[in-house]
């Protein structure tokens, strides 16, 4: 009879344990996926920026046509209509080179998990190609 209860105890203990750490490591778990989403938004967001850079220094600087490129770039992972993409010509070491810049504001699923919170990130980029 002793020995039942003692695994009763035993068994009651654990699941307390248990119910203690679940919500903590589901949290973690959460957070990781969070991060995992954000990194990928921010690498589309980086290769839209280079592809627009690109397209703005192949075909002369033209700033509709590169724009429209970039805003496109982001589609299979991100929405193309929130997007903002803005070109502009700058000077490097005397050379008129390109510059874009994508942003792009990226939702988050649990806010409360990336520093700054907040319900949504501001992902930007730019590159500068000649």
């Amino acid at each position: 009879m002793v020995r039942l209860a003692n695994m009763t105890r035993r068994s009651s203990q654990t699941i307390v344990e248990f119910a203690l750490v679940i919500p903590l490591l589901a949290l973690m778990l959460f957070a990781i996926i969070q991060y995992g989403f954000l990194f990928a938004a921010q690498i589309t967001v980086r290769n839209a920026s280079a592809v627009g850079a690109r397209r703005a220094v192949l075909s002369g600087g033209s700033a509709a046509d590169a724009q429209a490129i970039a805003q496109q770039a982001v589609a299979p992972l991100l929405n193309p209509h929130l997007v903002t993409a803005t070109l502009q010509a700058t000077n490097i070491a005397g050379a008129t080179a390109q510059s874009m810049t994508v942003s792009y504001p990226y939702p988050l699923i649990i806010p409360f998990v990336i520093p700054g919170g907040g319900k949504t990130r501001t992902l930007t980029s730019t590159t500068i190609m000649q």
